[in-house]
């Protein structure tokens, strides 16, 4: 009898924001993991369980959860009564309007969001008279980056220190990459092409 080999792969579903558009009740309890994208996080059960819409549903369903979602929601109660008033709220809205944070707010789904992100992005390259040849490049470098939303967070750079860093670290890397290409045997063409 021949050998059968079986390869099994392993499919791991990642929290799509999308779902939240579905499920609006989701927002206030699932989160996702970020150093996980696999897992989420059940703010009311104060566990980490996998990732998949049947698996939050199975799981918003269980006793243990309704129970917990009964007791988060008096939290929440309780929490709303001590807010200050509407007027109150809208004028603090136009004054952090300028720093809005795409994931905080409720009102609007994912693809609103979106949207929201992409303006602020074209608004930036507009108003820094950047150019628009960039703009994928920048975007990747952004999701990049974005992973991991801790090191976005805290990150602190201004012109100084990216004139530092280009001029004292990736400058040196280049000037050492030349200076071996020029030295390679294979690049004696090379240095005969550079003297004059």
């Amino acid at each position: 009898m021949p050998y059968v080999s079986v390869v099994c792969f392993e499919v791991k579903v990642v929290c799509a924001h999308q779902w939240y558009d579905s499920y609006p009740e989701w927002r206030k309890w699932v989160k996702e993991i970020p150093s996980d994208p696999a897992k989420f996080f059940c703010v009311a059960c104060k566990v980490t369980l996998s990732c998949g819409c049947s698996e939050i549903l199975r799981h918003s369903k269980s006793g243990g959860h309704i129970k917990n979602m009964h007791l988060l929601t008096e939290e929440s109660t309780n929490v709303q009564n001590t807010m200050p008033s509407a007027s109150v709220q809208k004028a603090a809205c136009a004054l952090e309007s300028e720093s809005y944070s795409a994931d905080g707010d409720a009102e609007f789904d994912f693809k609103e969001r979106v949207q929201i992100a992409e303006l602020r992005f074209a608004t930036f390259f507009a108003e820094n008279n950047i150019s628009l040849t960039i703009a994928s490049d920048m975007l990747n470098l952004f999701q990049t980056i974005g992973k991991e939303p801790a090191v976005l967070q805290a990150m602190k750079v201004g012109k100084t220190k990216v004139g530092k860093l280009i001029g004292n670290v990736l400058g040196v890397v280049e000037t050492d990459r030349i200076d071996q290409i020029v030295s390679s045997k294979s690049s004696k063409d090379f240095r005969s092409m550079t003297r004059f």
